[in-house]
């Protein structure tokens, strides 16, 4: 009797022992069978999503102003025409008309219209007369065969000096005459016209002038003549 009091409770604790092994391998196995579930990735997730648009206009930064969003017009685009010159140029070239009878003035002329690039190789001379074509020459004062004799550029204080160190070496270059026109102090017709009579006969002979810049002032001024070698 005492023996199987004492053996009793062994036989529980085993038991309980066994039970919870038993458990804890059905447990262990019932995980393995399930699938892992997978985690989201952020990335995909955000690249994946609408992409919402505020209606609220960034805000500037200090000492900045936003520029208005432009509104889409009703209607295309299209070209009117227009006077060809402004209102400073019927000016000029009223003068030199009026000034120069028997030659022919032309107005607003690109430099690759009168000068011609060559003695480089044609890459080089390609590239010259692209630089020409870059520059405008407000009227030309030409001999009934258009060949140039005067350059009159307008001075009206909106001219870039590179610009026009640039086309006064084209110019000089060419053998061609610049006359700069200052809007303000329009030069007298009389001195304008015997420039470009002195300059037709040099051209009538020789075909080719020492180059310059003229600036012509207005009666009772002065007149300077600057060659450049």
């Amino acid at each position: 009797m005492n023996f199987l009091t004492l053996l009793l409770p062994v036989l529980l604790i085993a038991a309980v022992f066994i039970g919870l092994v038993m458990l804890r391998r059905r447990l262990f196995e019932g995980e393995k069978s399930q699938a892992p579930i997978p985690i989201p990735d952020l990335d995909v997730a955000r690249a994946a999503a609408p992409k919402v648009v505020s209606a609220t206009p960034p805000a500037a930064a200090p000492g900045r102003a936003v520029a208005a969003p432009e509104r889409p017009s009703l209607t295309p685009a299209r070209l009117y025409p227009r006077r060809a010159l402004s209102d400073i140029e019927m000016s000029v070239f009223s003068r030199l008309l009026k000034a120069l009878p028997g030659y022919v003035v032309l107005p607003k002329m690109t430099y690759d219209h009168f000068l011609e690039a060559k003695d480089g190789s044609p890459s080089e001379n390609t590239s010259l007369q692209n630089r020409a074509a870059g520059h405008l020459a407000d009227f030309l004062v030409c001999d009934k065969k258009l060949y140039v004799l005067l350059v009159c550029q307008i001075e009206d204080g909106t001219q870039v000096p590179a610009r026009i160190q640039e086309r006064e070496r084209m110019l000089q270059k060419a053998g061609l005459r610049l006359l700069r026109w200052n809007v303000a102090q329009p030069p007298d017709p009389a001195k304008v016209l015997n420039m470009v009579q002195t300059l037709a006969k040099v051209k009538a002979g020789t075909r080719g002038t020492s180059a310059g810049v003229s600036s012509v002032s207005g009666s009772g001024g002065t007149r300077k003549t600057a060659n450049r070698d």
